[in-house]
C-alpha cells in the first residue's frame, strides 16, 4: 500500500467529497477513523460523505488486500504520518540537530489531523497548534511586510572581493527597493534595509545565508563577516574548518517596511458554553474507543485536558493520542504536552 504523490485534488477530490471521485484518500481515511466529523468539515459549511468513503476503501484496497476497512483506513494513516515524519527527520538530521530537543508546530488544514503521531515518529517534547493553523499560510500574508528583495551574483573569496564593487551594488539595489516600498505608501522612516550574502567555503556545493555588517563594506569588516558564517555554518552542521578560504556567492539586499498591527479576535462563543461538545468512536489503531471532542474556542487557559481527545475548530482538526496534556496558553495556540 502506497500513499501518494499523485493527488485527487479538489477535483474529483476525496471520495467523500461526492465530487466523483472513486479512490480513497488521506481525508477519507481521516473519515473513516472518527478524527473528522463529517458534519462540521470546515465548520460545517460542507458534509462529507462518510458511506462513499467507506465504500472506496473497501473497493480498491480493504477487499483486494483481504483487510478490514478501519484496518486499511489506519494503514493509509499511517503511512503518511512516517513519511513526513522521514522527510521532517532528514531535514533536521541535516542540520546536525536532534528533533528530541525542539517543539513541532503543526499548520495547515490537515496538518493538525496528523501532526501528534508525526511528533510521537519523531520522539519530539512538545507540539503547538497556533491560532488560525488552518489558514495560517493566508494569515502571514496580511501580517507580511511590504518588502522587495534585490539580488546580484559576485563570486569571490573574501580576501579577493572588490568591495568598492560590493558597496556601488548594495547603494544602487537598496535606493530601488526603497522606491518600490515608499511607492506602497510607506514612510521611508519606516522602512529597514537588510543585506545578506550566501557564502560557503570554496569548493563546496551548498551555500548559506550570513548577515552582513551595517554600513560601508570593506577589509575592516572581514573580521566581522568571517565571524558571522563561523558562528551560522556552526550552528547548523556543528563544525567549523580551519584553513579554507570563505567564498561569497550571492548578495540579497531586502528592503522592507513595518509588519502591519493585527491582533486576531476570539471566535464568537456562546455565553456559558462547555469546551466539551460530546463524544465520538475513534479508531486508535486497535479498535474503535469513545473519545471526547471539544470546542476550541471554548477551551481556557485554566483547562488541562488529557489524550485521546479531539479539537475541532472552523478551518481544522486536532487530534491528539494517548499519553498527552492539553492546554490553551494566552495567545489561543494548544500546546500538547507528550508523555514517553
Amino acid at each position: 500500500m502506497t500513499v501518494g504523490p499523485e493527488s485527487a485534488s479538489s477535483t474529483p477530490g476525496p471520495a467523500c467529497y461526492g465530487r466523483g471521485g472513486e479512490h480513497p484518500t488521506v481525508t477519507d481515511a481521516d473519515l473513516i477513523l472518527g478524527f473528522l466529523n463529517a458534519d462540521f468539515f470546515l465548520g460545517g459549511s460542507m458534509s462529507l460523505n462518510k458511506e462513499a468513503a467507506i465504500t472506496a476503501m473497501k473497493n480498491k484496497i480493504a477487499d483486494p488486500l483481504g483487510i478490514t476497512v478501519e484496518a486499511a483506513a489506519w494503514g493509509i494513516h499511517r503511512i503518511v504520518n512516517e513519511n513526513m515524519a522521514n522527510a521532517a527527520r532528514v531535514h533536521i538530521i541535516e542540520k546536525g540537530l536532534d528533533p528530541r530537543f525542539f517543539s513541532m508546530l503543526a499548520f495547515g488544514g490537515a496538518g493538525p489531523v496528523h501532526a501528534f503521531h508525526v511528533a510521537r515518529l519523531m520522539n519530539a517534547p512538545q507540539l503547538i497548534i497556533p491560532a488560525g493553523a488552518g489558514v495560517l499560510s493566508a494569515l502571514g500574508f496580511l501580517v507580511s511586510p511590504v518588502a522587495k528583495e534585490e539580488i546580484f551574483s559576485y563570486i569571490s573569496v573574501l580576501e579577493n572581493l572588490d568591495w568598492q564593487r560590493v558597496n556601488k551594488m548594495i547603494s544602487t539595489l537598496t535606493q530601488k527597493g526603497k522606491q518600490f516600498v515608499m511607492n506602497a505608501g510607506i514612510d521611508p522612516k519606516d522602512i529597514q534595509v537588510n543585506v545578506t550574502c550566501d557564502m560557503r567555503y570554496a569548493g563546496q556545493g551548498h551555500d548559506i545565508h550570513v548577515k552582513m555588517p551595517n554600513g560601508i563594506l570593506g577589509k575592516a569588516s572581514m573580521d566581522e563577516i568571517i565571524g558571522n558564517f563561523k558562528k551560522e555554518y556552526s550552528t547548523r552542521y556543528g563544525r567549523i574548518i580551519e584553513g579554507i578560504p570563505v567564498e561569497a556567492i550571492t548578495w540579497r539586499i531586502l528592503v522592507k517596511g513595518p509588519s502591519p498591527r493585527f491582533i486576531p479576535k476570539q471566535a464568537g462563543i456562546e455565553s456559558g458554553a462547555t469546551a466539551l461538545k460530546g463524544s465520538r468512536n475513534v479508531f486508535w489503531g486497535q479498535d474503535f474507543v469513545n473519545t471526547p471532542v471539544y470546542e476550541r474556542y471554548a477551551i481556557t487557559t485554566d483547562m488541562a485536558l488529557k489524550g485521546p481527545c479531539i479539537i475541532e475548530e472552523y478551518e481544522s482538526t486536532t487530534v491528539v493520542g494517548q499519553n498527552a496534556i492539553v492546554r490553551v496558553d494566552e495567545f489561543k495556540n494548544i500546546i500538547i504536552e507528550m508523555e514517553y
